[in-house]
């Protein structure tokens, strides 16, 4: 699921996230930050939503607490990603085979995968 997140001040913040309404159920989110980071509670709500995958279109998904968040909650975090060509809000298989091109591209990458 693609979800535009994207705030005024460089920063995504918990409290944003919970505005967003997330669908429940959702398992791999990839947020359009617009170059935001997420803050550690943002990262804390994340992972309270036991999502399997975060990918942001952003060089990093935050701060290196923000990291230990997510990698403790077993969430697998994509960074870099070009999402202009996926409309926001996108749902159901469409959101998988997004979420799949990318972890492919990501595996496929010769950059290396840790942080």
């Amino acid at each position: 699921m693609v979800i535009d997140a994207r705030v005024p001040g460089g920063e995504i913040e918990a409290t944003t996230l919970r505005d967003l309404d997330l669908p429940g159920g959702a398992e791999r989110v990839l947020l359009v930050t617009g170059c935001a980071t997420l803050t550690p509670d943002a990262a804390e709500e994340l992972a309270g939503r036991r999502l399997r995958l975060v990918g942001v279109d952003r060089f990093s998904v935050g701060g290196p607490q923000t990291h230990r968040i997510l990698f403790a909650a077993g969430v697998v975090v994509l960074e870099g990603l070009d999402l202009s060509a996926a409309p926001p809000l996108l749902g159901g298989s469409q959101a998988q085979q997004v979420a799949h091109r990318c972890v492919t591209v990501m595996l496929n990458s010769t950059v290396p995968l840790s942080y």
